[in-house]
């Protein structure tokens, strides 16, 4: 019986006489607004050195490869060469960054929010996108911020960034 009724509410997605916002029909990864990836890294250092790798455009700009700027403030804007830039929507000191994407390439209109949470000496970094139109433009952001939360990880517990060009050969 479950079964029909699941396979009655596909056919009806399909010809377009339900809503489209049931998540039992949504595949997985695709939001009712777009689709979405996340990334996560534990980090072997303070949660503050973290954070401050992120409040900072300098340090910022080590390990993310290009040149940032940005007003570390709700509203504030933010730029990073080469990707775009956006609106910082929300902060809230040492546990989250909420930003808009304008991307001028990828994913213009997209969310961007990062959480930070305390786990003993350490920190995991938690960075999830959203409102991603396209999986091809998915996959291309997920493979940027894994390189970036790479390179975040190993710049705070090494001193060192790791450059996207030698984290794409790794792969």
């Amino acid at each position: 019986m479950a079964t029909r009724r699941a396979a009655a509410k596909a056919k009806a997605v399909v010809e377009g006489s339900a809503p489209k916002t049931d998540p039992t029909l949504v595949p997985p990864g695709l939001r009712q607004d777009g689709f979405e990836l996340t990334v996560q890294r534990a980090i072997a250092v303070p949660a503050d050195d973290v954070w401050q790798a992120f409040a900072s455009a300098t340090r910022m700009s080590v390990w993310g490869g290009a040149r940032h700027r940005h007003q570390f403030r709700e509203g504030g804007r933010w730029s990073h060469t080469g990707w775009g830039g956006g609106r910082i929507r929300r902060v809230i000191e040492g546990r989250y960054i909420g930003m808009t994407w304008a991307g001028k390439r990828l994913a213009p209109g997209s969310i961007v929010e990062v959480s930070f949470r305390e786990r003993g000496a350490g920190i995991t970094v938690k960075l999830s996108h959203c409102r991603i139109k396209t999986a091809e433009e998915r996959e291309e952001l997920r493979a940027l911020w894994s390189w970036a939360m790479d390179s975040l990880k190993s710049y705070a517990e090494t001193g060192v960034p790791i450059a996207r060009e030698d984290w794409v050969v790794s792969r």
